[in-house]
């Protein structure tokens, strides 16, 4: 089921919050979703929850680091 969007509404996060959100953004304009998923599976939370397809917990994210 397709979900509609709504428009962006900045007010909703913090300063810090919309500086990630933009670098994030950056950082994947001009990649294609089999590049992500690519990075995506040499990342630890991929390795260490593949093989029991377990779902990866938000902890991981504390891990990531955009590549440069």
């Amino acid at each position: 089921m397709a979900i509609k969007s709504r428009p962006f509404s900045s007010d909703l996060f913090s300063v810090n919050e919309l500086e990630v959100l933009e670098k994030i953004a950056t950082f994947f304009k001009t990649i294609g979703t089999n590049e992500i998923n690519e990075m995506s599976h040499l990342k630890e939370a991929w390795k260490k929850n593949e093989k029991e397809k377990r779902v990866i917990r938000y902890e991981y994210v504390f891990e990531l680091k955009l590549e440069d």
